[in-house]
């Protein structure tokens, strides 16, 4: 997920990124995200609960949009992963006690710290922030760090 603040004309304006703390990319700024558990009736209460368990932000369903879907050929495993802009937060954005995120703020869209960022998040998140839905499969080496194959499908949003 990509907790997102737009200004009164309903340009993006920011983006809200931590420090992943375990797992794949750990060290790395990511948005906040996770798997669903056996409460998450959907993929988008899933998105709902854990950007509220990570950073503290709280959304409703219809405020999210999802900007793409990634079969992601990942080290040890497959997995589906759909990302969303979330818009209208609640809350503050603040390091919670699950500890999934360290360090969450939020970044101009102008200083996003790609080079910080798991290889294929600045080429998605761009896309996502001009306007496209990017679909499709991409395939990470061993330790996560280079992006060794790409099927995507970048479209128009409407």
């Amino acid at each position: 997920m990509f907790p997102i603040k737009e200004n009164v004309a309903g340009k993006i304006t920011h983006v809200g990124l931590g420090i992943k703390a375990r797992k794949i990319f750990a060290g790395l700024k990511v948005g906040p995200g996770g798997q669903m558990d056996f409460i998450d009736k959907s993929v988008v209460e899933c998105a709902c609960r854990e950007v509220k368990e990570e950073v503290g932000l709280k959304y409703e369903p219809y405020e999210l949009e999802e900007v793409g879907a990634i079969i992601s050929h990942e080290p040890g495993w497959i997995s589906m992963i759909r990302f969303y802009f979330a818009r209208r937060n609640h809350g503050r954005m603040r390091q919670t006690k699950d500890g999934g995120i360290i360090d969450p703020r939020w970044y101009p869209v102008t200083k996003l710290p790609v080079k910080e960022m798991p290889i294929h998040y600045p080429t998605l998140l761009l896309k996502f922030l001009a306007g496209f839905r990017v679909e499709g499969s991409i395939a990470l080496d061993p330790k996560g760090n280079l992006l060794l194959d790409t099927d995507l499908h970048i479209v128009p949003r409407v």
